[in-house]
């Protein structure tokens, strides 16, 4: 009597019966069937006999029942839950419902194609049965210990023009409610996000639908974030207006130690982006060079130093401290560790992170972090070493702006902290080889803002290596925190050289706010923090 279909979450969905089970071949249909009170029917589930469902999934499948029998009859949908969780919820979407009438074989409505969902939060086995009975006769009854498909649920969609929604669409029972996360594009913001359609709410960055009775659609509609377009257009005009004679032409020369107060302009690494009402700036960095005095900002409670402008159109800054002790033991620089690895005899030690020895592609697994870096899990302690990751999580995770939020939220997940580790000679895990910021700036004198270059400007490998580009949104070379070191290649445009050196006087970079050297530290924050 009952054709039984297994549903198994981390397992399988099995076709099976209770009766004997033959196959039946036509030239139109070719299905399990079973003979059910002298009717017969047969049963797939999305073009096969078995699917596989992961725990915590909803799962949305395609039961098709079909009616082999020469006469109409009625058809009922059942399903038992055979192990795990009793609560897993199974309902049915659209309009074709599990129980109802079937056409004779070969008629138009001889099957019946019904869009089943199984929703459960852990390991679950549900067993289907399809029941059959006569037309004109009582209604088809229900299996012992099977329950019928009933309920009926409904699809909610949520479209995000300038970002993406966590899963869309989701199913939900009637009556029932479903929340979508919202993530912004770069540009956008989930601040001052609306939305649009019948039931469909904001609750900060989520957009939920209650009591759904129908099917739904939402849009969600971010703001654009105009402080940072616009404000990066500000800054623009501000280095203009002091180095109105340079700040549109390129160094040249990086041959000696360079002290000129200065503003240039450079190419950018290989990332296009638009900044609205800039479009000059398209591609291009803007940086502050020699001993400037008018790049100082403050940020989370402490001096920075601008460095330039990043392609992602915000700014990247270079930590600088406090103006006096104010009572912060360690806040003047970062950290006391003195080296940037405590191994030094393999090439894989140069990565910030880094992963096993062998190959330069070995070289750029990033499993690990470097002893600057840190553990991500690392906190600060005024009595030990302090990495970076655990500053950050001290005062940028741990501290928040008038608003009640961190400042960790005003940095940029997406600019690029270069660790270039292309060669310049023949790879060699552990004998004597040369990098290419080796050839940039030792040999040639020319530094760049492109990561993998040569000093020309040219693509070593011949394509980016993206293991070398360290960003929080990368997820080949993903940082736990956003937060780096000024590159050699960023020292020498802000007014450093290799092998040379000056007393007298010093680039921006080689004092801090209370007048004493400190590690060069960087973090990229967005405009609107400024």
């Amino acid at each position: 009597r009952n054709l039984i279909i297994l549903t198994s979450i981390l397992l399988t969905i099995i076709l099976s019966t209770s009766y004997a089970i033959f196959v039946v071949n036509t030239n139109e249909y070719k299905a399990s069937e079973l003979l059910v009170s002298n009717l017969l029917y047969g049963i797939q589930i999305d073009n096969q006999n078995t699917t596989t469902v992961t725990t915590s999934e909803t799962k949305v499948v395609t039961i098709k029942i079909t009616s082999l029998n020469g006469i109409d009859s009625k058809y009922s949908l059942e399903y038992r839950i055979t192990s795990g969780n009793d609560k897993a919820k199974v309902y049915y979407l659209k309009d074709i419902t599990p129980q109802g009438e079937i056409e004779e074989y070969n008629k138009n409505t001889h099957t019946k194609e019904i869009k089943v969902v199984i929703e459960t939060d852990n390991e679950v086995t549900v067993s289907f049965n399809v029941s059959g009975g006569y037309k004109g006769k009582e209604e088809v009854g229900t299996t012992q210990n099977y329950i019928a498909v009933t309920t009926k649920g409904y699809e909610v969609t949520v479209n995000v023009p300038n970002g993406h929604a966590d899963k869309s669409p989701k199913q939900v029972e009637e009556n029932g409610t479903v929340t979508f996360t919202v993530t912004a594009e770069e540009g956008y913001t989930t601040e001052g996000m609306i939305v649009e359609g019948d039931s469909c709410t904001i609750e900060g960055d989520t957009v939920k639908v209650e009591t759904v009775t129908q099917d739904i659609e939402c849009t969600a509609i971010l703001a654009e974030d105009k402080l940072k377009t616009i404000l990066v257009a500000d800054f623009y005009k501000k280095m203009k207006e002091q180095y109105s004679d340079i700040i549109d032409t390129k160094r040249t020369s990086f041959n000696g130690f360079y002290t000129t107060a200065s503003a240039y302009i450079e190419d950018g690494d290989f990332i296009e982006s638009e900044i609205v009402g800039t479009t000059d700036l398209k591609d291009k960095v803007y940086y502050y060079s020699g001993a400037v005095t008018n790049n100082w900002v403050s940020f989370a409670g402490f001096y920075w130093r601008i460095i330039r402008t990043n392609e992602d159109g915000s700014l990247r800054l270079l930590y600088a401290g406090l103006a006096s002790d104010e009572g912060k033991t360690g806040t003047q620089y970062i950290g006391s560790i003195r080296t940037y690895n405590s191994s030094y005899n393999d090439t894989m030690y140069v990565g910030f992170k880094y992963g096993s020895t062998g190959t330069l592609s070995n070289n750029r697994q990033n499993t690990n972090n470097s002893l600057i870096l840190g553990p991500d899990k690392d906190t600060h302690d005024s009595g030990s070493e302090v990495t970076l990751n655990g500053w950050y999580n001290q005062y940028l995770m741990g501290n928040q702006d008038t608003n009640g939020k961190n400042w960790d939220k005003y940095i940029s997940r997406t600019a690029v902290y270069c660790n270039d580790r292309a060669t310049s000679t023949t790879y060699n895990a552990t004998s004597t080889m040369y990098y290419a910021a080796y050839d940039r700036l030792e040999r040639r004198g020319r530094p760049s803002f492109k990561c993998g270059v040569n000093y020309q400007g040219k693509l070593i490998e011949g394509t980016q290596s993206e293991a070398d580009k360290f960003s929080g949104a990368n997820d080949k070379a993903k940082l736990t925190n956003p937060i780096g070191l000024m590159t050699a290649d960023e020292v020498t445009y802000a007014g450093g050289c290799y092998g040379s050196f000056s007393r007298s006087s010093q680039p921006y970079y080689y004092t801090n706010a209370y007048g004493g050297k400190r590690c060069r530290l960087c973090l990229v924050v967005d405009y609107d923090t400024l």
